[in-house]
């Protein structure tokens, strides 16, 4: 079993390894990718986002690349480095559902290494989709199904609100769903109201 998962770790490092550097050394930075860098890079210097500068979209995205910024330091391949492990842990998803038939799907989305809020929204969806397909019947499912999907809405406002949709209807426990989807923005609405961000956000 050890083995097993050392395997595993290993695939998932040879994957990772293998698309980064195709992407690093092939991929000219382009349109959302050098926004979001530009965005997350403003967020670790200090600035607020919505006070300080303008965003369209909730700001997960920056957040969360925020915090690789943090720890890799300010280089623009911090967001090769995101985008490289969303789209192995995609593939690797993607194989636990589907088999071989990921490896195709992935290396497509090889033509799309770039982060944005569409690419993390993707990863957050085949969660969804491993945990309705993987672990049905697990207790937690409609908390951590809710939560995920918050996550897709202070990523992207749109898809998360389609995605609420289907996750109320499933849901057999309806006002735990709400709670963890609520978690998320509430969070962030902390964070904009504390550095006082949240009008601009709105307006």
């Amino acid at each position: 079993m050890k083995t097993n998962k050392k395997l595993k770790v290993l695939y998932f490092f040879v994957v990772f390894l293998f698309i980064f550097l195709l992407s690093y050394f092939f991929n000219l930075p382009r349109g959302d990718e050098i926004w979001s860098y530009g965005f997350a890079h403003n967020f670790v210097s200090g600035l607020v986002p919505y006070r300080d500068y303008n965003l369209t979209p909730m700001p997960f995205t920056v957040f969360l690349l925020g915090f690789f910024i943090k720890i890799f330091g300010h280089h623009f391949y911090v967001s090769v480095i995101l985008s490289s492990l969303i789209i192995t842990s995609v593939i690797f998803i993607g194989y636990s559902l589907v088999g071989k038939r990921a490896v195709v799907f992935g290396f497509m989305l090889l033509l799309f290494n770039y982060y944005t809020y569409n690419l993390l929204c993707l990863l957050l969806m085949f969660l969804i989709l491993y945990i309705v397909v993987k672990h049905n019947d697990c207790n937690y499912k409609d908390v951590l199904i809710g939560f995920i999907v918050g996550l897709i809405f202070i990523t992207k406002q749109s898809i998360g609100v389609c995605l609420f949709v289907p996750m109320f209807f499933y849901s057999k426990n309806k006002l735990k769903s709400i709670c963890c989807f609520m978690l998320p923005f509430l969070f962030t609405t902390i964070y904009l109201v504390y550095n006082r961000a949240f009008y601009s956000f709105f307006d």
